[in-house]
């Protein structure tokens, strides 16, 4: 990564980030799955290409990130706002893999001032919210 660091949040907890492609590019937040961490990143080369600047960061619990006991998902966006400010970024997309995908979604209806675009990839999802009657 092009940064690799942590910021300390006002609950005292530390919450681990890292940055890839290009540093003056569109500021976009990767959550990862479960598990992961801040280093599932895609290839960083065609990230920079894209003009993306992306930032992975460690969910509570995960790599260099503090646990939060209880946490619940909307939780997250708090820490995805202290971060973005301590980056100086007001505007930015999310974007998240696999088990990350409630939280980019959580970003996006928290966070509609600041959030563009949501992006999700082969994310997880409540098999009765897909099926309600049930399999057959």
């Amino acid at each position: 990564p092009l940064v690799d660091d942590d910021i300390v949040l006002d609950d005292g907890r530390n919450l681990r980030y890292a940055e890839w492609g290009d540093p003056s590019g569109r500021p976009m937040f990767l959550f990862h799955g479960a598990p992961g961490s801040r280093v599932f990143v895609p290839n960083p080369a065609v990230t920079a290409e894209a003009g993306v600047r992306m930032v992975t960061v460690d969910r509570p619990g995960y790599g260099g990130s503090d646990p939060l006991p209880g946490r619940h998902i909307l939780d997250w966006p708090r820490d995805v706002v202290a971060l973005a400010e301590a980056l100086g970024l007001d505007q930015f997309d999310v974007a998240a893999h696999s088990a990350g995908g409630p939280f980019a979604l959580a970003c996006g209806h928290e966070l509609v001032d600041r959030v563009g675009h949501v992006v999700l990839i082969s994310c997880v999802a409540p098999q009765e919210a897909l099926h309600p009657d049930g399999f057959e």
